[in-house]
């Protein structure tokens, strides 16, 4: 790292920028620094995710579950976001006031950091430079976004059947796995790992999805329903069912329930109305109606809110 730095000049920047990145990115990213900032809040975000669950248990609503949760992982974004923006615009100030950590056990980071700091560098250099350092910050954090989205999802739908009552360990068990199959977010009711019998709802979750939907492995048994939640729709979500495409909605077709926000099912069952009973002005039907009307019907009649599927979990499993 001292090497590229000291030539880091107006002439060669370039052919250093590529270099300084990687060496960078090896001690920030996977586990490094970033990481390692990021436990500076955890606890704190673990309380106000835990108040969060709490509050959304005590004011359930069966009926209006679908806003709840939209509002319920509204906040959780919001409070994962806070911490997101903490890394992105501090990271660089929490490295320079942690110098002896550095030192031990990120070197490279460290002759950085304090040549950025040392004042031997013109403003050029010194821009250029933190360039570098903020854009393996923010891939980082990129990444991050994905990972708590993910986490997003199943956290929801879990805070949603416990607000149902239904006990883990009994009336449902989180990743199961299945005989000759990959495993499974949820099951209903509970069954020891490989054990398909006596297993009647697998569930799958995906929390924002565009032209592929993460569905129930279809080497389990085929006997039980199967159901795929996702959040298209929801204000946290930058997709809608607009994205989802022809062909993984015929798959699901086969044997598939989907799970979706219930404002945003209404809003796409009522442009495919339209769409369906559109006419061309010579009075021809459009190539396109075969299409929607196969969209149509099974946002219809395969497709669920959230308010309903926690009905009928809550029917079948709840104590």
């Amino acid at each position: 790292m001292e090497e590229l730095l000291n030539k880091f000049n107006v002439d060669n920047w370039r052919s250093c920028c590529l270099e300084i990145e990687l060496k960078l990115k090896k001690e920030l990213q996977d586990g490094g620094l970033v990481e390692k900032y990021r436990q500076e809040f955890e606890e704190e975000r673990q309380q106000k995710l835990k108040k969060l669950k709490l509050i959304f248990r005590n004011e359930f609503d069966i009926e209006d579950v679908d806003n709840q949760l939209n509002a319920y992982t509204k906040n959780i974004k919001e409070i994962n976001q806070d911490i997101q923006n903490q890394i992105n615009f501090n990271l660089f100030n929490f490295a320079k006031n942690n110098l002896k950590l550095l030192y031990e056990e990120y070197p490279n980071t460290y002759i950085f950091i304090n040549k950025v700091a040392s004042g031997d560098l013109n403003q050029i250099q010194i821009s250029r430079l933190l360039s570098i350092f903020v854009k393996v910050t923010v891939d980082s954090t990129n990444q991050s976004n994905k990972s708590n989205a993910g986490n997003a999802g199943e956290d929801m739908v879990d805070t949603m059947i416990t607000a149902l009552g239904i006990k883990e360990g009994v009336g449902y068990k989180k990743q199961h796995k299945s005989v000759g199959g990959s495993n499974t977010d949820f099951i209903f009711p509970y069954v020891e790992d490989n054990i398909n019998l006596g297993v009647e709802i697998y569930l799958a979750v995906q929390f924002s999805t565009n032209d592929r939907i993460r569905m129930v492995s279809s080497e389990s048994k085929s006997g039980a329903q199967k159901y795929a939640v996702i959040g298209n729709g929801m204000d946290v979500c930058s997709k809608t069912l607009d994205d989802i495409g022809m062909e993984h909605l015929e798959s699901m077709r086969q044997d598939h329930m989907l799970v979706c926000f219930e404002k945003e099912l209404k809003r796409k069952i009522q442009l495919l109305e339209k769409e369906v009973a559109k006419v061309n002005k010579n009075g021809s039907i459009p190539k396109s109606r075969a299409k929607n009307k196969t969209k149509l019907d099974y946002f219809q009649k395969a497709t669920i809110s959230f308010s309903e599927f926690a009905k009928i979990l809550k029917k079948r499993f709840a104590d």
